[in-house]
């Protein structure tokens, strides 16, 4: 089987399908293109493309200055009252 990401289908997926938020910019893990943020962006394409806040608890911002926290809870918070 050719390398890539599928769909449980089969269905083999473009990485240009996979769409990379404005917080991964500010991640560490997007320089080194892990596979687990493949994965976390794929699970949430259709949130993305419909501009809802996504969410990774495996964020480390490049930049000290970044408050991971905050922005960890942002993300608590947002899917909690999503529900």
């Amino acid at each position: 089987m050719e390398e890539g990401y599928y769909l449980d289908d089969g269905t083999k997926i473009d990485e240009e399908y996979i769409p990379v938020p404005a917080l991964c910019d500010s991640c560490i893990r997007n320089e080194r293109r892990e596979v687990a943020c493949e994965l976390t962006r794929l699970d949430q394409r259709s949130e993305i493309l419909k501009g809802e806040m996504f969410c990774c608890f495996a964020y480390e911002p490049k930049d000290s200055g970044i408050d991971k926290e905050s922005i960890l809870k942002e993300m608590e918070d947002y899917l909690h009252k999503k529900g």
